[in-house]
């Protein structure tokens, strides 16, 4: 399961905002990091299979003054509409635009 965090303290790694996301990079239990984009990053990651991670997930979980847990939302892919009801969706989203 991938837990994911936002950034809503100034940290070195990444700017406030920014999405973060376990991922196990290496065999094992072992979880980095990584912004879910990487708009937010400060810097580069560089070899992050050969740096020494192993306490990231522990500092990141346990640090709610500088990570906030969040969740995706998977309730959206799981809901059906009919062909009208999507296209009354799609056109309050995007209104169409007057010509001038």
């Amino acid at each position: 399961m991938t837990k994911y965090y936002k950034v809503i303290k100034d940290h070195p790694f990444w700017e406030i905002g920014a999405i973060i996301g376990s991922d196990k990079r290496i065999e094992g239990q072992l979880n980095t990091y990584t912004a879910i984009e990487d708009v937010w990053d400060k810097f580069e990651f560089k070899d992050v299979e050969n740096d020494d991670y192993s306490e990231w997930s522990k500092v990141i979980e346990n640090a709610p003054e500088f990570f906030q847990r969040v969740y995706r939302n998977k309730v959206e892919e799981m809901i059906f509409y009919t062909k009208d009801e999507l296209k009354k969706l799609y056109e309050a989203k995007f209104p169409k635009k007057e010509k001038v």
